[in-house]
């Protein structure tokens, strides 16, 4: 009787590994380093992302990726796209321009704001323009160049930790 209440421990325990793994190839939790995403994304805060072959055909314009920084891509970086495929991205004194119009950015706050100015930059196919809402500090687009696709992981999509950010990344 005690063989088979062991067998039966160990068949949930593979049960559950079959219903996790799934989980595990779609997302990927991953803790936050640096201060490039504040206010919005804090260091230390975990986030699911979800995986690139399911997100990277619909990425646009304002979502927040995690990508393999493309100097060095044993690191990982987090930013937002700015700039999508076809698009002219500028910046004057902290404004953003695509295509000739000034973006909103309500993720922007105060002491975290840049007034530098880029020049005009053609957003290459396979490629994005990033930039860190902490515009201040961020290594992003602005000092290496466009990102190129293939080095995009995935979607920030949901913070699970701490509880007090808990929540759609938006």
């Amino acid at each position: 009787m005690k063989y088979f209440e062991f067998l039966r421990g160990k068949f949930f325990l593979i049960f559950v590994l079959i219903l996790l793994l799934p989980l595990f190839y779609i997302f990927q939790p991953v803790k936050v380093e640096g201060m490039s995403m504040e206010p919005q994304i804090d260091e230390g805060e975990n986030i699911l992302v979800g995986k690139s072959f399911l997100v990277t055909d619909n990425l646009k314009r304002g979502d927040v990726i995690i990508f393999y920084f493309p100097l060095n891509p044993k690191k990982i970086f987090i930013k937002r796209i700015i700039g999508i495929p076809g698009d002219v991205v500028e910046i004057k004194k902290g404004k953003v321009f695509v295509n000739g119009k000034k973006i909103d950015e309500p993720y922007l706050r105060g002491s975290f704001e840049d007034f530098s100015s880029f020049p005009p930059v053609k957003v290459m196919p396979g490629t994005y323009f990033v930039l860190g809402d902490n515009r201040a500090i961020s290594n992003d687009s602005r000092n290496w160049g466009l990102l190129p696709k293939k080095f995009v992981i995935g979607k920030a999509l949901f913070s699970y930790w701490p509880p007090k950010k808990i929540g759609e990344i938006k």
